[in-house]
């Protein structure tokens, strides 16, 4: 419990007992609860009741802008100047075989509101295989050799993806950290929006 966590000081001024292992709920409401007392005291509460609700939707939105995974650059690609249709169509071979989905993407949201709505978190564990096989998927992305003209849509798949990943782990610890897991579900959302913004661009090229 957040209380649990907190304590004043000699001039009332909250401070917590263990500020490492706090989770993003704690820390919102911490800050919430600052400004709360804050306002209560200098008799400024109910004028502000907008700005303690704008505040908690922007500790959400700022959560999930610090989910996203690694970055990837060209460095770590294995890129060959070589880019004849042969180059084109044994790219295009191996990359279907590496992003065959088993499910449809979306069917995490599925898992996510199933566990929800039921409040049982042992249906996130279906997540964690999820999770397995995308890291799986990624490693074989790395490994690919990628002409030099499909790399920049290359590397937006992957660091899509990747952020996808991280996304989809934050996710599923919905129930132990709530602020954290719902910035979690808009980082996943974001990010597999540019995941197929890149697919798009990497397909525009390879059926020119």
């Amino acid at each position: 419990m957040l209380a649990e966590n907190f304590t004043l000081n000699n001039e009332n001024i909250i401070e917590y007992l263990d500020e490492e292992n706090l989770t993003e709920t704690d820390k919102l409401s911490r800050d919430l609860l600052v400004d709360y007392l804050s306002m209560k005291k200098s008799g400024t509460l109910n004028e502000n009741k907008s700005n303690l609700v704008e505040y908690l939707s922007q500790g959400a939105i700022n959560s999930s802008a610090d989910m996203m995974g690694k970055t990837y650059t060209y460095s770590d690609l294995n890129i060959v100047e070589s880019n004849t249709k042969n180059e084109f169509d044994e790219y295009k071979t191996i990359f279907i075989k590496t992003m065959t989905f088993n499910n449809n993407p979306s069917q995490d949201f599925t898992i996510f509101k199933n566990a929800l709505q039921s409040k049982d978190k042992l249906k996130l564990k279906e997540l964690n295989t999820i999770i397995s096989l995308y890291e799986g998927m990624l490693k074989n992305l790395l490994k690919m050799n990628v002409p030099s003209d499909l790399a920049q849509s290359h590397l937006i798949i992957l660091n899509s993806f990747d952020d996808m990943i991280e996304s989809t782990k934050i996710m599923s610890n919905i129930f132990e950290d709530p602020v954290a897991g719902l910035a979690g579900m808009s980082a996943r959302i974001s990010s597999e929006e540019v995941f197929l913004v890149g697919l798009n661009k990497l397909n525009d090229i390879l059926e020119k």
